[in-house]
């Protein structure tokens, strides 16, 4: 079954709460070290960001039509901004009336606001077509929309492309029909990213960062993952050549180990998968949609109910032993930091997806069993919602949430 993330994605079908939709892989002449400020239509870099050719950092060329009939500086389909002037014009500049661009906000944090004791640590412009990222040993690598490729891009607050250290798109499949999960997750020395096409067919890739060893895995439908020790936990709709919705094991060493570790049973009544991540402490957090409503929950796990599967590519299921974490159609991502859950609420309206905050969520284990405390909100976002999140990442000390508006796209390290 087709994941509601991306039917979403593909077909604008569904309402469900999104912070942004796969990268299609650009074609081959076409990449994001040359075409940082333009869109990829057939291979060719268009840089003239048009209403008819809309989009930036190499992504696909997108036709604004419609209620969002105008492309915004920031490369995004928007409403037209119903002034006297024309919203975006040759130069790519947008006129007065627009209020993202009458109130911008601040360099670093746009239209979002700290709340209570949150602060920002550290920032840093975000290098061109970089849509994901992970940390290993200190040092930061990215995901790149053109063609999957895995860069080490250095540490805040100084960002650069660095060298290419792998591709994560398996030979043969980049043909610019594939669709990049938005996740680059680290276990020790590796990273893994993955991509599926439009029937949810798709693959991960276990990079090894120090050598640039690529293990190709079979894994259809891959929405997200996780990493617990030396273990990828990947949500999804299938791995190697077992198929159906839940979350699955997967180890790289001196054998190749995949395994289904857990169902979506239990009366959870799912019918997508959704966010994952796993905190501090070892509450795992693990995401799916509600079959009818689509409505978007976050379980959490103690380490009890998964450890013991995990070492021994055992199963078990989901609904007998979690608790609910975070629900609803505005979740839209869940990363853990310390023993907070970080969970992102936006959505998906008429002008693309948008953000409203960013809280953590306390969660304890006592007696194998997990207690979620009340959420505290660490960023909101005005009535404007001009700046929003296109994705977050966690390591054990540094919690990175990247940004997106018209005044460019940056990675901050947010503390709470």
């Amino acid at each position: 079954m087709q994941s509601p993330f991306l039917t979403l994605c593909l077909t604008a079908a569904l309402a469900v709460a999104v912070v942004g939709c796969p990268a299609p892989v650009v074609a081959s002449t076409c990449t994001s070290a040359n075409c940082a400020n333009g869109c990829c239509s057939s291979g060719t870099c268009i840089t003239a960001n048009t209403a008819a050719t809309c989009g930036l950092n190499a992504s696909t060329c997108q036709a604004c039509t419609g209620a969002t009939a105008s492309c915004s500086a920031s490369g995004l389909c928007v409403a037209p901004s119903g002034d006297s002037g024309t919203q975006v014009v040759d130069a790519g500049t947008v006129d007065a009336g627009n209020p993202c661009v009458d109130m911008p906000g601040s360099p670093i944090l746009g239209t979002l606001s700290k709340v209570g004791d949150a602060s920002v640590v550290s920032s840093s412009a975000l290098p061109a077509g970089i849509i994901a990222v992970a940390e290993v040993n200190g040092t930061l690598y990215g995901l790149t929309a053109a063609h999957g490729v895995v860069h080490s891009i250095g540490a805040l607050p100084n960002l650069a492309l660095g060298g290419a250290v792998a591709t994560a798109i398996a030979p043969g499949d980049d043909d610019g029909g594939m669709y990049l999960s938005q996740f680059l997750v680290a276990s020790g020395t590796k990273v893994l990213a993955g991509y599926t096409d439009a029937t949810q067919a798709g693959k991960v890739a276990v990079i090894e960062t120090t050598d640039g060893g690529v293990t190709y895995v079979n894994a259809p439908g891959n929405y997200t993952a996780t990493a617990v020790g030396d273990a990828f936990i990947v949500n999804g709709a299938g791995i190697g050549a077992i198929n159906g919705l839940g979350v699955y094991g997967l180890r790289v060493g001196a054998t190749l180990e995949t395994w289904s570790l857990a169902s979506f049973d239990g009366g959870l009544n799912a019918a997508g998968s959704g966010p994952s991540g796993v905190t501090s402490n070892g509450v795992l957090m693990l995401g799916y949609a509600k079959a009818a409503t689509f409505e978007n929950f976050v379980t959490a796990l103690p380490p009890a109910t998964y450890s013991m599967p995990l070492m021994n590519k055992t199963s078990f299921d989901i609904g007998s032993s979690s608790v609910t974490l975070a629900h609803g159609f505005d979740v839209a991502s869940v990363d853990g930091f310390g023993s907070w859950a970080m969970v992102v609420n936006g959505g998906y309206g008429a002008n693309g997806p948008f953000t409203t905050g960013v809280s953590a969520v306390p969660v304890l284990v006592a007696s194998d069993a997990v207690v979620v405390a009340p959420s505290v909100p660490l960023l909101s976002n005005t009535s404007s919602q001009c700046t929003r999140v296109i994705f977050t990442s966690s390591s054990p000390t540094a919690y990175y949430v990247a940004l997106q508006d018209l005044q460019g796209r940056r990675l901050i390290k947010l503390s709470p």
